[in-house]
């Protein structure tokens, strides 16, 4: 069985392996649901202030705060989300 680029041989598991991934992955959706909520709301955020004349910069480097170079990290999952996932 093919999981987007992950290939899962079904057959060698059991029901309750079946299941347990299952759960697995239904966690991890959530997680990366939640993940691109915290994404969108930052680009809102962003938005909001650059229609009040206003940005978010670095008080060290001035560096103008883009949404676009940051990255999530899910520290209960381990796993880091960019790119295209949200």
């Amino acid at each position: 069985m093919w999981i987007g680029k992950a290939n899962i041989d079904t057959r060698q598991l059991t029901f309750d392996e079946v299941n347990s991934a299952i759960q697995e992955l239904r966690n991890i959706r959530a997680r990366m649901g939640e993940a691109r909520a915290r994404k969108e709301n930052l680009v809102a955020m962003q938005d909001n202030m650059k229609e009040e004349g206003m940005t978010l910069c670095n008080k060290h480097t001035g560096e103008v705060f883009n949404p676009d170079d940051w990255l999530i990290y899910d520290e209960q999952n381990g796993a880091t989300y960019e790119g295209k996932w949200y």
